[in-house]
């Protein structure tokens, strides 16, 4: 049976933090997803914005953003996933969430990217301001597909929940 390769950081990283590794990566690489723990030993933090940079796809969904050269300079990831601007009608706005949740499904199932749920959900939690019909109708959707699939016979183990 072969020795598992212990997982080696890059040179002065303390821990696998998403801050971490998308601080590292460029930002068309650190659109895609997290690298595995396994490939955290690859990453080449000097890897500088390309001048024929082509926005990643990611860039499509209307949560996702690039962030400013500002908002990294205080400490922001380079990229944040859950960017919206409430209308302050709560109707409307979870109808917009709900769309958004489509949205993302969409994009989760065609780039095979799970991480895009958590991901504008932890970005989420770190908003100022209270939450509004976008946050509750996005999450209201995929509470109803997981109802809709639990029900089904579906399961997060049989499925191989990340």
């Amino acid at each position: 049976m072969a020795k598992p390769k212990p997982i080696m950081l890059p040179a002065g990283q303390k821990d696998l933090t998403r801050r971490a590794l998308l601080g590292g990566l460029s930002f068309s690489t650190a659109a895609v997803a997290v690298p595995s723990f396994a490939m955290a030993e690859n990453i080449d933090s000097s890897h500088a914005f390309a001048a024929d940079h082509h926005p990643h796809p990611v860039l499509a969904l209307p949560f996702v953003r690039d962030t400013t050269a500002a908002e990294r300079a205080l400490g922001a990831d380079p990229r944040t996933f859950w960017s919206v601007q409430p209308s302050g009608n709560f109707g409307s706005d979870c109808t917009v969430g709900a769309g958004y949740a489509e949205a993302a499904l969409d994009y989760m199932v065609a780039a095979n990217a799970p991480e895009i749920l958590s991901w504008a959900v932890f970005d989420m939690m770190r908003l100022p301001r209270m939450r509004s019909g976008v946050e509750v109708g996005f999450l209201s959707a995929f509470g109803r597909l997981a109802l809709q699939s639990h029900a089904a016979g579906l399961s997060a183990r049989a499925g191989g929940a990340a």
